[in-house]
Order: C-alpha cells, then sequence, then structure tokens
C-alpha cells in the first residue's frame, strides 16, 4: 500500500513524549494520513523544501494531487508559503520538522537520503558547487548506501564556502567529517594520503587558526605541506606555505615551509615575494634576525612597486612593522603599520590590514597620540567582529582595555580583558594584565587566580625568548611591588632569566624581561643590582616600553632611588610626571606622584617635603576617583608618617580603627544606648590644612592643637553615648556612636541631641580637607553636614556648632 511504500506506518498515529511533542501530535492526526505521508518526505529534505524537490520522492501522485495535499497542510498551519519564490515551503516549527522525521526507520530514512541527494545533484547540475552544504547533509546521512566519495567532495566544497563567510565552525564540521569518513586521524605528524586529504587538512588548519587553535593550526598545515612537495604540486605547496597563520612560540622551524619553497618559484614573481614577506616575518621571531628580515621585505616591496600589486605591498609594510615592533623600532612601526592601512582600501584583504591596526595603535600609543591610537583600535575592534576570528578578536579587546585602563577607565578596561578571556582562555598578556588591574583595584582574590593562570601558561610553553615567559616577568614583578607582596619575585626572577639567556631573544621580551628584574631591585632595595639595571636600561629616557603602562622614567626613577641617587632619580620623576600628563595617562600618573613623594620625603631637602604633600594629595585625589585601593592605602599611609603618625603596613588607618573594634571587641551590652544588634558606628575627624599648619606652627606646637582637637571630640563623643576605639598619634580621632537613631536635623541645628544612626557610616569617610561628619536620620535618609571653619575645632570646651546646613562634603567617600 501507499504507506508501506513510502516507509511509514500504515496506521498514522504520531507516538511523541508529553509536552510540546504530544501537543504537535494532536495537529498532525488532523491530518490525512496522505497529507502526513508527503509532509514526512518533506521533513527529510528539511526545515525548508521545494515542490520540485518533493514531487521526484512521490511518484505515484500527480502534482494537483500534490498541491491539495500541500494545501491541506498550509491550512493546519503546519507548513507555509515562503515569499523568496513560488512552490517554496518551510515547516512552522523545526519541532513538526523533527516529529514527523522520527517517524521513519533508520534504514528507511537512510535510503531516504541516498534518494534525496542524487536527485538534488542532478536538479542544481553544475550549480551544484553553491549548494555543497546541503548536498553534503544528505550525503552523510546516507553514508551507509552511496559511500564517503561525495560526502568528502561536497563536505570539502562546503567546508571553502563556510571559510570565505567566515562561519568557522560551520567550516570546520564538514572538514572534520570529511577526514573522518576518510579514516584520517585529525592528530598526529603524517603527510596527507592524496590532494583531497591535503586539501581537507589545509582548510582545517585555516579554520583552526581563526578560532584560536593554532598549534593544531600548523601541525594540519605542515601535513598538507609535505604532501605537496612529495607530489610536486609547487603552486599548492607555495600556497600554503605563504598563508598568514599566527606564529607559535616554540614552534620547531616555524621557517621551514617557507625555506623549502623559495627555491622553487622564479625569482622575482610575485609567489616568490610573498614568500620573502613572510621568511622575513617568520625569521625575526624564530631568531631575531632583523638585519635580514629587513633585507626580505625591501626585496618583496620592489616586486609589489614592478607588478603594482598593493595586496604583496600592504602584506609586506604589516610583516615589516611587526618586526620593527619586536626591535622597539618605532618610527619605522609607525611609518609601516600607517602605510598599510592606508593601502586597505585598494587591497581588499581584510585579513591582512588588521594586525597593521594593531601595530599602529602600539606605535601611536608609545609616541604619545592617545587619540590617534584609540581610533586605529576601535577600527581594529571593529574588523575583528566582522572577520569571527577569535584571536584577532581577543588581541583587540586587550587591546582596547589597555587603553581604557590608561584613560582611567578601569570598568572598561576590566569587562574588555574578561571578553577577551571568554575567547582565549589562555590568552596570556590578558591574564597578566587582568591580574594587574584586580590587584590595581585591591581585588586580590582574581588577582592571585588569573596569576596562577598565567604561570600555567607559561609552564606549558617551551621554555624561550617569548612572550609566555617574557610577561609573568613583568607582571608578577609590578603585582610585587603593588602588594608588597614578594613571594613570586623568584619566579619572575627565572621567568626573566630564561628570555635573556637565550641569543635569539629580541629586544621586546628582553627589555620587557629586564624591566621585571629592574621592579624586583627596587622591591628588595638592592642598590648594586639597581645600578647595573639602571645602565641597561638607560635607553628608555623619554619614551616607554610598549602596552605595559610604563614610562621609563618612571623605572629609572625608581632605580636610582634604590641606587641612593635622590637628585637624578628627581630628574627622572620629573620627566615621568609630564609624559604622563601629556598623554593623559592617569592610574600610572597617580603612582609616579607616589613614587616621586617617596623619594622627596627621603631627600628631605628644603622645600622637599611640601612637595611631597602636594603629590600624596594630587595621587591621592587620582586613586580614589579611579578605586585604586592599594595605592589610596599606600598615601594614606604616607600621610600618616609625615604627620609623625607610624604605620606599620600599607592598610588604611580606617582599616586600622575598624580591625580594633574587631580585635579589642569593646562590651556593647553593657553600654548605655547600644544598638540591639551591635552595630558600630565610627566617627573621623581630620583638621583642614593641618599639614600647611605644621610648616607654619613646628611639630610642637602642632602635636598641641592636636590634643586640643582630639580632646575635644573626645568629650563630645561622651557626651552623645559613645567612646573613644582607637586614636591614632595625635591625628585621628574615632568614636562609637550607639545610640538609637535621634530626631531629623532641621536647618543644620538638632532638635535635642543629634544621634547619627548606627551602621549608617560604612566605607571609608575620611575627608582630608576639613572637619566632617556624617550621620543618618529616621525618615530623610542619610544627611551630610560639614564645618567649613578648622577653627571650630579649637574654640573650646562645649562649643556648639553653628547653622552649617546640609550640603556634599567634598573628598568624603562613602
Amino acid at each position: 500500500d501507499e504507506g508501506a511504500d513510502l516507509g511509514v506506518r500504515p496506521s498514522w498515529t504520531v507516538r511523541i513524549p508529553e509536552g510540546v511533542r504530544e501537543v504537535i501530535g494532536r495537529r498532525l492526526n488532523r491530518l490525512s494520513q496522505r497529507c502526513n505521508e508527503t509532509l514526512t518526505m518533506a521533513s527529510v529534505i528539511g526545515r525548508e523544501f521545494e515542490l520540485r524537490q518533493l514531487s521526484p520522492l512521490i511518484q505515484d501522485m500527480s502534482e494537483d494531487r500534490l498541491l491539495e495535499v500541500l494545501e491541506e497542510a498550509l491550512g493546519a498551519r503546519v507548513i507555509e508559503e515562503l515569499p523568496q519564490a513560488v512552490g517554496r515551503y518551510q515547516f512552522t516549527h523545526a519541532l513538526i520538522q523533527e516529529t514527523l522525521s522520527e517517524e521513519l526507520s533508520t534504514t528507511r530514512k537512510v535510503r531516504l537520503h541516498a534518494r534525496i541527494a542524487e536527485m538534488l545533484e542532478e536538479m542544481y547540475g553544475d550549480e551544484a558547487e553553491s549548494h555543497a552544504a546541503e548536498l553534503a547533509h544528505h550525503y552523510a546521512q546516507a553514508e551507509a548506501v552511496v559511500g564517503t566519495e561525495k560526502l568528502v567532495r561536497y563536505s570539502l566544497m562546503a567546508g571553502e564556502r563556510a571559510l570565505t563567510t567566515y562561519a568557522h565552525e560551520e567550516s570546520q564540521g564538514y572538514f572534520e567529517r570529511a577526514l573522518a569518513a576518510n579514516g584520517v586521524p585529525l592528530s598526529g605528524t603524517e603527510p596527507a594520503i592524496d590532494s583531497e586529504t591535503a586539501a581537507l587538512l589545509f582548510g582545517l588548519g585555516r579554520t583552526q587558526s581563526a578560532t584560536g587553535q593554532l598549534h593544531e593550526a600548523w601541525a594540519k598545515l605542515g601535513r598538507a605541506f609535505d604532501y605537496y612537495m612529495e607530489a610536486g604540486d609547487v603552486a599548492k605547496a607555495v600556497a600554503v606555505a605563504e598563508y598568514p597563520l599566527f606564529y607559535v612560540p616554540g614552534l620547531q622551524r616555524a621557517t621551514r615551509m617557507v625555506e623549502e619553497s623559495v627555491p622553487l618559484v622564479p625569482r622575482d614573481s610575485l609567489e616568490y615575494g610573498r614568500l620573502l614577506s613572510r621568511y622575513g616575518l617568520l625569521l625575526n621571531l624564530a631568531t631575531g634576525d632583523y638585519k635580514q628580515a629587513q633585507s626580505f621585505f625591501d626585496q618583496a616591496l620592489v616586486i609589489a612597486n614592478q607588478n603594482q600589486d598593493r595586496a604583496l605591498e600592504m602584506r609586506t609594510r604589516g610583516a615589516a612593522a611587526d618586526a620593527a615592533w619586536y626591535h622597539l623600532d618605532w618610527p619605522v612601526v609607525l611609518e609601516n603599520s600607517v602605510g598599510a592601512v592606508e593601502l586597505a582600501h585598494s587591497a581588499d584583504d581584510p585579513h591582512a590590514e588588521i594586525w597593521p591596526r594593531y601595530l599602529a595603535t602600539l606605535a601611536l600609543f608609545v609616541t604619545g597620540d592617545p587619540d590617534g591610537a584609540s581610533v586605529q583600535a576601535a577600527a581594529m575592534l571593529d574588523l575583528a567582529g566582522s572577520l569571527h576570528n577569535r584571536g584577532f578578536l581577543a588581541n583587540a579587546l586587550w587591546l582596547n582595555g589597555v587603553l581604557a585602563y590608561n584613560k582611567g577607565e578601569l570598568q572598561a578596561s576590566q569587562e574588555l580583558y574578561d571578553r577577551a578571556l571568554e575567547l582565549v582562555p589562555d590568552f596570556g598578556a590578558a591574564l597578566g594584565f587582568r591580574a594587574l588591574l584586580a590587584c590595581q583595584m585591591g581585588e586580590f582574590g582574581q588577582g592571585e587566580s588569573d596569576l596562577g593562570q598565567l604561570l600555567a601558561v607559561m609552564h606549558a610553553t617551551p621554555p624561550g625568548p617569548t612572550s609566555e615567559y617574557a610577561v609573568p616577568a613583568i607582571i608578577l614583578s609590578m603585582v610585587a611591588y603593588i602588594t608588597g607582596v614578594t613571594g613570586r619575585l623568584e619566579v619572575a626572577e627565572a621567568a626573566a632569566d630564561i628570555v635573556l639567556s637565550s641569543p635569539s631573544a629580541t629586544p621586546l621580551v628582553s627589555n620587557v624581561s629586564r624591566v621585571g628584574l629592574a621592579l624586583i631591585a627596587v622591591s628588595r632595595s638592592h642598590a648594586a643590582a639597581a645600578r647595573e639595571h639602571y645602565a641597561t636600561l638607560d635607553w628608555m629616557k623619554g619614551t616607554m616600553l610598549g602596552a605595559q603602562h610604563l614610562a621609563g622614567d618612571r623605572v629609572l626613577g625608581l632605580l636610582a632611588q634604590a641606587m641612593g641617587n635622590l637628585d637624578l632619580a628627581e630628574s627622572h620623576f620629573e620627566d615621568a610626571l609630564a609624559f604622563y600628563r601629556e598623554r593623559r595617562h592617569r592610574p600610572e600618573l597617580a603612582w609616579t606622584c607616589c613614587d616621586y613623594s617617596d623619594a622627596l620625603r627621603e631627600r628631605d631637602a628644603e622645600g622637599d617635603r611640601a612637595k611631597a604633600i602636594a603629590l600624596l594629595d594630587e595621587s591621592l585625589a587620582i586613586s580614589s576617583k579611579l578605586g585604586m585601593r592599594p595605592l589610596m592605602e599606600r598615601v594614606l599611609s604616607r600621610k600618616l608618617e609625615i604627620q609623625g603618625i607610624a604605620s606599620v603596613n600599607i592598610r588604611t588607618s580606617i582599616d586600622h580603627v575598624a580591625s580594633a573594634v574587631t580585635t579589642e571587641r569593646p562590651d556593647l551590652p553593657r553600654l548605655v544606648g547600644a544598638a540591639p544588634d551591635g552595630t558600630v558606628t565610627i566617627l573621623f575627624s581630620d583638621i583642614e590644612g593641618s599639614t600647611q599648619m605644621t610648616e607654619r606652627l613646628g611639630d610642637q606646637r602642632m602635636q598641641q592643637v592636636l590634643r586640643g582637637h582630639n580632646e575635644i571630640v573626645r568629650r563630645q563623643v561622651a557626651a552623645h553615648g559613645g567612646f573613644e576605639v582607637k586614636s591614632l598619634g595625635g591625628r585621628l580621632h574615632a568614636g562609637l556612636l550607639l545610640r538609637p537613631p535621634g530626631p531629623p536635623m532641621r536647618h543644620g541645628h538638632p532638635e535635642g541631641i543629634c544621634r547619627p544612626q548606627p551602621g549608617a557610616c560604612r566605607g571609608t569617610g575620611t575627608s582630608a580637607d576639613w572637619l566632617a561628619y556624617r550621620g543618618a536620620c529616621p525618615g530623610e535618609g542619610g544627611l551630610l553636614w560639614q564645618e567649613r571653619d578648622p577653627g571650630v575645632a579649637h574654640r573650646g570646651p562645649g562649643q556648639r556648632r553653628g547653622d552649617t546646613g546640609v550640603g556634599a562634603a567634598e573628598g568624603a567617600n562613602g
């Protein structure tokens, strides 16, 4: 009967699970058996199908009868017509197609796929390649009946077409399925067995390069290249050798394919020029031979100009810029990278455009054009997104994160680093910079996690002069300088030594490592090592290393201070301040202010103390605005030290007071009016202009003033039901205000006694500019009032506060 011939059950009953499928089943059960049989056949074709595709599969039904059956399905809204062409339909939901397809036995379904594949192949004729994905799908499903030949053929076509549209994951699926069908292992180093397998391996390697699987990609290209060389297929061997695959650190004989291809092509040919361009780039990366690489680039540019080949010129300029970057030759980087970008409109090679934009960003950033760098970085990010290349996109995200950090946009920087690591989890630069940023913001747990991953990437990379070793060398040293935790300095030192001991180390990775060692000498206060590193890094005056944020003069200033040459340190720090201000690098400006202040305080010449205080004020203003907690704490501790208050570590005085509450545990229930939940509110006071007053009055007289100030505040705290927790020197006084909330403040005057609400004053509430109190009153949220006249703290016992009103206390955070 008709149903048996179609391979479906004679009695139509859709057996589906509960829920959505059951609803679909009831809907299909209302259709005629013939309609369901036809739709089942259509479901094997796909979610979309055409009348001309379906008709040959149902030989005992006229076209008019077939249209009637389809009209029935249309009326039931099981399928719908597509507007693109007459006679084209689509199942209204993918689950309907799936439910119908499941009604077929496996054997029958395989046979139908075979019939459909052969029918479609005949129907498409010479246009079969443009439908390769569709044909590959049906031949894959019919493999048990028709074999693998056409599955492999159309999978290769489909994979290549997917590559051209940057559908990399889809492309990888086609290539891997075809290789598996031919029994070719995806891993290994053995050459391809035939030209078709070599083409599949070449395609898979290009796909893997875009999805960040670089080790695998190099292996696939090598297997394809070896087959083409053995087969004497020079054109295809050259195509593999010149493909611009990202270099992998530690790769053995990275230049092998290019070296073997160069003698096979005519000199002065375009193929020769492309090989020389590629050869120069890889030779520089593998051996650091910049001079020979430049010679290859010069020859390639001559060939490009002779043939008016802008694509070759663009590729060569990009390679020349890359080589110059590794040798810190910034004028050449800028000239060639910008030149390559300018050729993009005529060369029409977006893959060759993207890396020059990266290099142009770095060159503009280093040479003092942050706005131009931002333009190039944004263009790179857009381009990388359109190419769907994970490696390029991760680099673009990281680079934009670096620029965001230097602008002081720390949250944006972190988000960009996060996105880069979502794409490439073992991206060393992003791991290192995110760790550094986390430590800058006081998020030490995140920083520690990222540092662990960074070291795992390093240990997984063969030792050598690569960024996988240079980045940990500098990042670990910078983190130690920020946090004061030096436990990993030996690891940083070992990583730097690995880089510097290699004869092929380029200036980029060598100097990154040397700066790491220089910071280690600073952290250890090692004068002899500092002198040695100063002599090596003297070339950094007036410039910066690259994306690592560090101005050369800041590094040299720190080294000069460690050497004990404080006048030299002053000169470098002045230059570093000017450098960072001109480029608007806010976080590093804040650190340099603090560093410079340390040197001035150590020298303690006439005027040094006042200048050190001003620098600390500037550093605190920037770091508090940006949320750079460790630097804030360091600056506050320095300010306390200047005021004669000992600071055992870089924690803030606020932390010190809070810690006292935890460790000394005052008997709260015993206190009259204590909050029922034991909540404590800490009051801080400060005096505007106290540092300048100290300069004017002298230390002895100022101490008397501070003691008087503290006594006034102490009596007022006691009068309002609080008690003293900690007095740090004569400068900062804290009390606990524990009574229940009192009535609201009105026009700055309390109705009765002002009782700040317990727990309302959380966070850092220190103002360095004036005596400020913060309280909260019922019904009106948090109210902030302040006394701008510092003299109020010195007017004697029982002084009542005047009508100060309610306003924002500038500088009182939290």
